[in-house]
């Protein structure tokens, strides 16, 4: 069987070593457990679009063998809100706790108006090739996506950088597109990091992303910023395109401490 973030098992989802976060070693990245998660709704959600993702990181996430749970908050043909656990089979444990607002889709004839929008990073052919250093291992979630820097980078404070995943999320099943954006988006923290990445620690404890549409091809930008405070906290602000313009935005609080 091919390379990817998770092998699925009877319900359960068994984490490999390409999901390897920058902390400490046994722990994942946020990002494909964030997928992981997407991967869950949308199965739920039909045809209604997932328009925000917003996940309280509870506790680190172990590389290990997990599963998702869901419960419809409320109901409805407009709006429905999803709960959702994801959960650490070994220990019971709840690690990520999420909500997912859906909407309803339909057509409806809107004036054409200007873009608000910024500027459009420059595409990933006129970018370099960039991996992230900080990873303490050879193998994880570092080397399972492909990067390209287009400005900045971490210990910059703000970075444009464009994302692929390398693998699929799940055994050999094909990435959504909206599994692909959660895949990313919360590497904007990283990418855009204010501070040393090796010297300090910046640990997000949730992820916000309010989704416009879903990204169209294997590319999306990261155009990501952060700030960071003395007392010991920051934020990272991550507007999020693909090729055709922007697609989301994201926020992640961040807790600031030398490593």
């Amino acid at each position: 069987m091919s390379d990817c973030f998770f092998r699925s098992d009877n319900g359960d989802f068994i984490a490999t070593e390409h999901t390897q976060g920058p902390w400490a070693r046994g722990f994942q990245h946020a990002g494909p457990p964030a997928a992981l998660i997407a991967h869950a709704v949308e199965a739920e959600a039909g045809p209604m679009h997932v328009a925000r993702l917003s996940l309280d990181l509870l506790r680190p996430i172990p590389i290990a063998r997990l599963r998702v749970e869901l419960t419809q908050r409320t109901g409805g043909k407009r709006r429905r809100i999803i709960e959702a656990r994801l959960i650490d089979r070994d220990s019971d444990q709840t690690v990520i706790s999420a909500l997912a607002l859906l909407l309803r889709r339909c057509d409806v004839a809107t004036p054409e108006l200007p873009s608000h929008d910024p500027k459009a990073p420059p595409e990933p052919a006129s970018g370099e090739d960039f991996t992230f250093d900080f990873f303490d291992g050879p193998v994880g979630y570092h080397t399972a996506m492909q990067s390209c820097r287009v400005s900045g980078g971490p210990g910059c404070g703000h970075a444009q950088m464009w994302m692929r995943p390398r693998m699929p999320l799940i055994d050999d099943s094909a990435i959504s597109p909206l599994q692909r954006l959660m895949l990313a988006v919360d590497s904007g923290s990283g990418v855009s990091a204010a501070v040393n990445p090796r010297e300090y620690a910046f640990m997000n404890p949730d992820l916000n992303v309010n989704i416009r549409r879903y990204p169209v091809g294997d590319w999306v930008c990261l155009d990501a910023m952060s700030h960071f405070q003395s007392f010991g906290l920051g934020l990272a602000e991550t507007r999020v395109w693909d090729s055709q313009g922007v697609i989301a935005d994201a926020a992640q609080n961040l807790l600031l401490e030398p490593r």
